[in-house]
Protein backbone atom coordinates (compact mmCIF):
# COMPACT_ATOMS: atom_id res chain seq x y z
CA UNK A 1 0.00 0.00 0.00
CA UNK A 2 1.33 3.47 -0.90
CA UNK A 3 0.32 6.54 1.03
CA UNK A 4 0.65 9.95 -0.60
CA UNK A 5 1.29 12.77 1.87
CA UNK A 6 0.70 16.32 0.61
CA UNK A 7 1.92 19.29 2.66
CA UNK A 8 1.31 22.95 1.85
CA UNK A 9 3.66 25.72 2.91
CA UNK A 10 3.47 29.51 2.91
CA UNK A 11 7.02 30.07 1.71
CA UNK A 12 9.60 28.18 -0.31
CA UNK A 13 12.14 28.68 2.50
CA UNK A 14 9.93 26.90 5.06
CA UNK A 15 9.36 23.97 2.64
CA UNK A 16 13.09 23.50 2.04
CA UNK A 17 13.92 23.48 5.73
CA UNK A 18 11.19 21.03 6.60
CA UNK A 19 12.14 18.55 3.87
CA UNK A 20 15.80 18.72 4.94
CA UNK A 21 14.81 18.09 8.56
CA UNK A 22 12.75 15.06 7.59
CA UNK A 23 15.60 13.61 5.54
CA UNK A 24 18.17 14.09 8.29
CA UNK A 25 15.98 13.01 11.20
CA UNK A 26 14.29 9.96 9.72
CA UNK A 27 16.60 8.96 6.86
CA UNK A 28 13.48 8.81 4.69
CA UNK A 29 13.70 6.26 1.88
CA UNK A 30 11.22 4.62 -0.46
CA UNK A 31 11.68 0.87 -0.81
CA UNK A 32 9.54 -1.66 -2.65
CA UNK A 33 8.34 -4.60 -0.57
CA UNK A 34 9.77 -8.04 -1.26
CA UNK A 35 7.33 -10.38 -2.92
CA UNK A 36 6.37 -12.97 -5.52
CA UNK A 37 4.27 -13.12 -8.67
CA UNK A 38 2.54 -16.28 -9.88
CA UNK A 39 3.04 -17.92 -13.27
CA UNK A 40 1.57 -21.04 -14.91
CA UNK A 41 3.64 -23.72 -16.68
CA UNK A 42 2.56 -26.68 -18.79
CA UNK A 43 4.84 -29.62 -17.98
CA UNK A 44 3.36 -32.21 -20.38
CA UNK A 45 -0.09 -33.05 -21.67
CA UNK A 46 -2.62 -32.13 -19.00
CA UNK A 47 -0.01 -31.67 -16.26
CA UNK A 48 0.63 -28.12 -15.02
CA UNK A 49 2.52 -26.26 -12.31
CA UNK A 50 1.96 -22.95 -10.56
CA UNK A 51 5.24 -21.22 -9.70
CA UNK A 52 6.11 -18.29 -7.44
CA UNK A 53 8.54 -15.89 -9.15
CA UNK A 54 10.71 -13.98 -6.66
CA UNK A 55 11.33 -10.25 -7.12
CA UNK A 56 14.21 -10.12 -4.60
CA UNK A 57 17.40 -11.88 -3.52
CA UNK A 58 16.98 -13.82 -0.28
CA UNK A 59 19.58 -13.30 2.45
CA UNK A 60 22.30 -15.96 2.47
CA UNK A 61 21.82 -18.34 5.38
CA UNK A 62 18.30 -17.07 6.06
CA UNK A 63 15.91 -18.84 3.70
CA UNK A 64 12.38 -17.40 3.61
CA UNK A 65 9.72 -19.10 5.76
CA UNK A 66 6.57 -19.72 3.73
CA UNK A 67 3.49 -19.15 5.87
CA UNK A 68 0.61 -19.53 3.42
CA UNK A 69 -0.52 -19.12 -0.16
CA UNK A 70 -3.60 -19.55 -2.33
CA UNK A 71 -4.72 -19.20 -5.94
CA UNK A 72 -7.67 -20.04 -8.19
CA UNK A 73 -7.36 -22.09 -11.39
CA UNK A 74 -10.12 -21.39 -13.92
CA UNK A 75 -11.38 -24.22 -16.15
CA UNK A 76 -14.32 -24.91 -18.42
CA UNK A 77 -17.12 -26.78 -16.61
CA UNK A 78 -16.60 -30.51 -17.12
CA UNK A 79 -12.88 -30.26 -16.38
CA UNK A 80 -11.35 -30.22 -12.91
CA UNK A 81 -8.11 -30.67 -11.02
CA UNK A 82 -7.21 -34.28 -10.23
CA UNK A 83 -6.77 -33.97 -6.48
CA UNK A 84 -5.04 -37.36 -6.28
CA UNK A 85 -2.28 -35.98 -8.54
CA UNK A 86 -1.82 -32.73 -6.60
CA UNK A 87 1.73 -32.19 -5.30
CA UNK A 88 2.34 -29.34 -2.82
CA UNK A 89 6.08 -29.28 -1.97
CA UNK A 90 5.68 -26.78 0.88
CA UNK A 91 2.53 -27.83 2.71
CA UNK A 92 -0.83 -29.54 2.46
CA UNK A 93 -4.28 -28.34 1.47
CA UNK A 94 -5.88 -25.97 3.93
CA UNK A 95 -8.96 -27.89 5.09
CA UNK A 96 -7.94 -30.92 3.02
CA UNK A 97 -9.92 -30.09 -0.11
CA UNK A 98 -10.07 -28.03 -3.27
CA UNK A 99 -12.88 -25.49 -3.19
CA UNK A 100 -14.75 -25.40 -6.52
CA UNK A 101 -17.03 -22.45 -7.24
CA UNK A 102 -19.51 -22.82 -10.11
CA UNK A 103 -21.81 -20.08 -8.88
CA UNK A 104 -23.99 -18.30 -11.44
CA UNK A 105 -22.32 -15.04 -10.46
CA UNK A 106 -19.07 -16.26 -12.03
CA UNK A 107 -20.80 -17.20 -15.26
CA UNK A 108 -22.64 -13.88 -15.26
CA UNK A 109 -19.36 -11.97 -15.42
CA UNK A 110 -18.15 -14.15 -18.27
CA UNK A 111 -20.98 -14.23 -20.83
CA UNK A 112 -20.86 -17.01 -23.41
CA UNK A 113 -18.69 -19.21 -21.20
CA UNK A 114 -19.43 -21.77 -18.52
CA UNK A 115 -16.46 -21.83 -16.20
CA UNK A 116 -15.60 -22.95 -12.70
CA UNK A 117 -12.87 -22.00 -10.27
CA UNK A 118 -10.68 -24.55 -8.50
CA UNK A 119 -9.24 -22.85 -5.42
CA UNK A 120 -6.09 -24.25 -3.83
CA UNK A 121 -4.77 -22.86 -0.55
CA UNK A 122 -2.35 -23.89 2.19
CA UNK A 123 -1.94 -22.52 5.67
CA UNK A 124 1.04 -24.20 7.25
CA UNK A 125 0.37 -23.53 10.94
CA UNK A 126 4.13 -23.54 11.37
CA UNK A 127 6.46 -21.86 8.91
CA UNK A 128 7.88 -23.99 6.10
CA UNK A 129 11.34 -23.55 4.66
CA UNK A 130 11.33 -21.89 1.23
CA UNK A 131 14.52 -22.34 -0.82
CA UNK A 132 17.04 -19.52 -1.01
CA UNK A 133 16.73 -17.68 -4.31
CA UNK A 134 17.70 -14.77 -6.49
CA UNK A 135 15.34 -12.29 -8.12
CA UNK A 136 13.68 -13.93 -11.12
CA UNK A 137 13.97 -17.49 -9.79
CA UNK A 138 10.83 -19.64 -10.19
CA UNK A 139 9.77 -21.87 -7.29
CA UNK A 140 7.17 -24.59 -7.96
CA UNK A 141 4.45 -24.41 -5.31
CA UNK A 142 1.86 -26.76 -6.87
CA UNK A 143 1.71 -29.40 -9.63
CA UNK A 144 -1.45 -31.18 -10.78
CA UNK A 145 -3.23 -33.00 -13.63
CA UNK A 146 -6.47 -31.88 -15.28
CA UNK A 147 -9.34 -34.37 -15.50
CA UNK A 148 -11.85 -34.48 -18.32
CA UNK A 149 -9.40 -34.28 -21.28
CA UNK A 150 -10.75 -30.86 -22.39
CA UNK A 151 -10.20 -29.85 -26.02
CA UNK A 152 -11.90 -26.44 -25.78
CA UNK A 153 -11.58 -23.47 -23.46
CA UNK A 154 -8.48 -22.72 -21.41
CA UNK A 155 -6.73 -23.10 -18.08
CA UNK A 156 -5.75 -19.89 -16.33
CA UNK A 157 -4.85 -18.36 -12.98
CA UNK A 158 -7.62 -16.02 -11.89
CA UNK A 159 -6.46 -12.39 -11.86
CA UNK A 160 -7.27 -10.58 -8.60
CA UNK A 161 -8.20 -7.49 -10.63
CA UNK A 162 -10.70 -9.33 -12.85
CA UNK A 163 -14.47 -9.00 -12.72
CA UNK A 164 -14.78 -12.68 -11.80
CA UNK A 165 -12.55 -12.21 -8.75
CA UNK A 166 -14.42 -9.11 -7.60
CA UNK A 167 -17.76 -10.96 -7.77
CA UNK A 168 -16.30 -13.59 -5.42
CA UNK A 169 -15.62 -10.79 -2.89
CA UNK A 170 -11.99 -11.80 -2.35
CA UNK A 171 -12.67 -15.47 -1.63
CA UNK A 172 -10.81 -16.53 -4.80
CA UNK A 173 -7.93 -14.03 -4.58
CA UNK A 174 -4.34 -15.17 -4.99
CA UNK A 175 -2.03 -14.51 -2.04
CA UNK A 176 1.31 -15.55 -0.58
CA UNK A 177 2.91 -14.72 2.76
CA UNK A 178 6.54 -15.42 3.59
CA UNK A 179 8.83 -14.19 6.36
CA UNK A 180 12.31 -13.10 5.25
CA UNK A 181 13.62 -11.69 8.54
CA UNK A 182 13.54 -14.64 10.91
CA UNK A 183 10.63 -13.14 12.83
CA UNK A 184 6.97 -14.00 12.59
CA UNK A 185 5.77 -11.36 10.16
CA UNK A 186 4.93 -11.74 6.47
CA UNK A 187 7.51 -9.49 4.83
CA UNK A 188 7.19 -10.93 1.30
CA UNK A 189 3.74 -10.88 -0.26
CA UNK A 190 1.82 -11.55 -3.49
CA UNK A 191 2.45 -8.95 -6.19
CA UNK A 192 0.34 -10.10 -9.14
CA UNK A 193 0.97 -12.34 -12.14
CA UNK A 194 3.86 -12.61 -14.57
CA UNK A 195 4.93 -14.66 -17.56
CA UNK A 196 2.38 -17.13 -18.94
CA UNK A 197 -0.88 -17.25 -16.98
CA UNK A 198 -3.17 -19.18 -19.35
CA UNK A 199 -3.10 -21.99 -21.94
CA UNK A 200 -5.70 -22.82 -24.59
CA UNK A 201 -6.69 -26.48 -24.67
CA UNK A 202 -7.73 -26.09 -28.31
CA UNK A 203 -4.26 -25.07 -29.53
CA UNK A 204 -2.04 -27.15 -27.26
CA UNK A 205 -0.19 -30.12 -28.69
CA UNK A 206 -1.19 -32.76 -26.15
CA UNK A 207 0.44 -36.12 -26.54
CA UNK A 208 -1.86 -38.61 -24.82
CA UNK A 209 -2.15 -42.30 -25.64
CA UNK A 210 -5.90 -42.78 -25.50
CA UNK A 211 -7.73 -46.07 -25.35
CA UNK A 212 -10.30 -46.76 -28.06
CA UNK A 213 -13.17 -49.23 -28.22
CA UNK A 214 -14.08 -48.89 -24.54
CA UNK A 215 -17.42 -47.68 -23.23
CA UNK A 216 -19.36 -47.63 -19.96
CA UNK A 217 -23.12 -48.17 -19.59
CA UNK A 218 -25.70 -47.35 -18.43
CA UNK A 219 -24.92 -43.64 -18.31
CA UNK A 220 -26.63 -42.04 -16.40
CA UNK A 221 -26.47 -44.83 -13.83
CA UNK A 222 -28.04 -45.60 -10.47
CA UNK A 223 -26.28 -48.76 -9.29
CA UNK A 224 -23.94 -50.87 -11.44
CA UNK A 225 -21.92 -49.51 -14.37
CA UNK A 226 -20.64 -51.99 -16.94
CA UNK A 227 -17.34 -51.65 -18.79
CA UNK A 228 -17.38 -52.82 -22.38
CA UNK A 229 -14.48 -53.44 -24.78
CA UNK A 230 -11.87 -55.55 -23.02
CA UNK A 231 -9.67 -56.47 -25.98
CA UNK A 232 -6.66 -55.16 -24.07
CA UNK A 233 -6.09 -55.82 -20.39
CA UNK A 234 -6.98 -52.95 -18.10
CA UNK A 235 -4.59 -52.30 -15.24
CA UNK A 236 -6.70 -49.86 -13.24
CA UNK A 237 -10.21 -48.43 -12.98
CA UNK A 238 -10.67 -45.14 -11.12
CA UNK A 239 -13.58 -42.82 -10.46
CA UNK A 240 -13.16 -39.14 -9.51
CA UNK A 241 -15.77 -36.66 -8.30
CA UNK A 242 -16.13 -33.13 -9.68
CA UNK A 243 -13.63 -31.86 -7.08
CA UNK A 244 -10.97 -34.19 -8.46
CA UNK A 245 -11.06 -36.51 -5.44
CA UNK A 246 -10.69 -40.21 -6.20
CA UNK A 247 -13.73 -42.02 -4.81
CA UNK A 248 -13.16 -45.44 -6.38
CA UNK A 249 -10.00 -47.37 -7.27
CA UNK A 250 -9.77 -50.97 -8.45
CA UNK A 251 -6.97 -53.09 -9.91
CA UNK A 252 -8.96 -56.34 -9.88
CA UNK A 253 -12.59 -55.95 -11.00
CA UNK A 254 -12.39 -54.57 -14.55
CA UNK A 255 -15.92 -55.29 -15.74
CA UNK A 256 -18.27 -53.42 -13.39
CA UNK A 257 -18.33 -50.43 -11.03
CA UNK A 258 -20.82 -50.25 -8.18
CA UNK A 259 -21.89 -46.60 -7.84
CA UNK A 260 -24.96 -47.29 -5.70
CA UNK A 261 -23.49 -45.50 -2.66
CA UNK A 262 -22.27 -42.48 -4.62
CA UNK A 263 -24.03 -39.13 -4.20
CA UNK A 264 -25.93 -37.94 -7.26
CA UNK A 265 -23.80 -35.79 -9.53
CA UNK A 266 -21.04 -35.72 -12.15
CA UNK A 267 -18.09 -38.13 -11.97
CA UNK A 268 -15.16 -39.05 -14.21
CA UNK A 269 -14.28 -42.72 -14.91
CA UNK A 270 -10.64 -43.30 -15.87
CA UNK A 271 -9.74 -46.63 -17.50
CA UNK A 272 -6.02 -47.38 -17.77
CA UNK A 273 -3.74 -49.98 -19.34
CA UNK A 274 0.03 -50.04 -18.95
CA UNK A 275 0.54 -47.44 -21.70
CA UNK A 276 -2.78 -45.70 -22.37
CA UNK A 277 -5.91 -44.38 -20.70
CA UNK A 278 -9.31 -42.85 -21.37
CA UNK A 279 -11.47 -40.67 -19.12
CA UNK A 280 -15.26 -40.64 -19.54
CA UNK A 281 -17.88 -38.49 -17.83
CA UNK A 282 -20.44 -40.43 -15.78
CA UNK A 283 -23.73 -39.10 -14.40
CA UNK A 284 -24.93 -40.69 -11.14
CA UNK A 285 -28.68 -40.30 -10.64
Amino acid sequence: MIYLLTLRYKTKKMKTKLLLLLAITFGLTVQAQDGYTFTLTQNSGYNYSVKAVANYNSVMGMDPDLESFGFAIMLQDGASIDQSSLVLPYGSLDGGTIFINTAATLDGADPGNDRSSNYIAISSGSNLGFPGHSAGDEITIATFDILGSPTTGEISILDNASGLASLAFGSLDSFINADTTGGNTATAVYQGQSGTTSYSFATLTVEVNELTGYSIFPNPATNVVNIKGLENTLSKVEVFNIAGQRVYNSVSNMETINVGTFNAGVYFVKLSTEDASITTKLIKE
